[in-house]
């Protein structure tokens, strides 16, 4: 699907399956769906399997193509997400650390 037609949304999280595809870090050459539904779980997981649901994220928006979105599983992954660019920058926070990680975004569809 076209990024093009994010731009007039009101909000392209809630609701939405992403794919986050990440071309650095521990994470360089694997790709995760994303689906934040409107009662506030995030289920992420390798496409076509089992995912993760977690209770609770957050989303702010930064201006009308670029948006923030966090959620905290084993990590706190707090990502960037340029849907204009078709790009995000996440850091993936653990008590190991802070690490950066950059990539793709793709919307794949409207959740259910």
């Amino acid at each position: 699907m076209s990024l093009l037609w994010i731009g007039v949304m009101k909000d392209p999280i809630h609701g939405h399956t992403l794919t986050f595809s990440f071309d650095d870090g521990p994470m360089a050459g694997k790709s995760f769906d994303h689906t934040f539904s409107s009662d506030n779980k995030v289920t992420f997981g390798m496409p076509g399997g089992k995912g993760t649901t977690i209770d609770g994220y957050e989303v702010a928006k930064i201006r009308d193509d670029i948006w923030v979105v966090s959620y905290q599983a084993q990590a706190t992954l707090t990502t960037i997400l340029d849907f204009k660019a078709g790009t995000l920058t996440a850091i993936a926070t653990s008590d190991k650390g802070p690490i950066v990680q950059h990539g793709r975004i793709e919307t794949r569809k409207r959740a259910a």
